[in-house]
């Protein structure tokens, strides 16, 4: 019997089946099994499978590389529900079968700011899209990490527009809520080309603080204590 992504999910922000071996189904959403990425991939539940749970996630991670699959495979996975490093995943993957390809799946969309810091949660690996303007507001880990943080406007150090405590404190809450991770699946440092901006930074072609997107689509996942895209 297979088991739902969303079951594995839960509602909560650990999964409820920790520790369980399941078989589940899933259309692949994102692949990073490659040299130097995350080795496995993300799959997200099959239109019939979706559930009413607004605070279940419908996508989950799967830490696995030994079988080859591609964005829009259908795929049964027999594995064991992790938690690795507070984000829900299957590992110890003992069978990987492709049922179809081809398939694809439609992007959540989600929008900043949050109304809360723990809202993402709900869409824990799942394959999202922001469809609204977005500032780059960090650039420090472009170079190295791959890392470009987004805002719905520019942030500021709380102290730079509110006087210490209470009110500098305040403006750093809310600075939560307005921003996410853009993050390049990549877990090799100094990558060159980076992956942003296209083709590579360079001094002809930046990123800059300021610089705006228009759209955002990728799969959401939380690392490092905090969640990305």
């Amino acid at each position: 019997d297979k088991t739902l992504i969303n079951a594995i999910q839960g509602d909560d922000s650990t999964s409820p089946l920790v520790g369980t071996q399941v078989e589940l189904e899933g259309i692949v959403t994102a692949d990073f099994q490659g040299d130097g990425e995350l080795d496995g991939f993300f799959v997200s539940s099959l239109s019939d499978d979706v559930d009413s749970n607004p605070l279940t996630s419908e996508g989950v991670f799967v830490f696995f590389a030994d079988t080859d699959v591609s964005v829009g495979d259908h795929v049964r996975v027999q594995g064991t529900v992790e938690e690795f490093f507070d984000a829900t995943q299957i590992g110890s993957v003992s069978q990987v079968a492709i049922c179809d390809t081809g398939l694809s799946v439609a992007a959540t969309k989600i929008t900043l700011p949050l109304a809360d810091a723990t809202d993402l949660e709900a869409f824990e690996g799942m394959l999202v899209t922001l469809e609204q303007p977005l500032v780059v507001t960090d650039n420090f880990g472009l170079g190295r990490f791959g890392e470009v943080e987004l805002a719905t406007e520019r942030l500021y150090q709380g102290t730079q527009i509110a006087l210490p405590g209470d009110a500098a404190n305040a403006v750093e809450t809310e600075n939560l809520l307005k921003k996410i991770l853009l993050d390049d699946g990549s877990t090799v440092q100094n990558l060159d080309p980076t992956a942003y901006p296209t083709p590579g930074l360079s001094a002809e072609n930046t990123l800059r603080t300021g610089d705006t997107v228009n759209t955002v689509t990728g799969v959401l996942t939380y690392s490092f204590s905090l969640y990305r895209i």
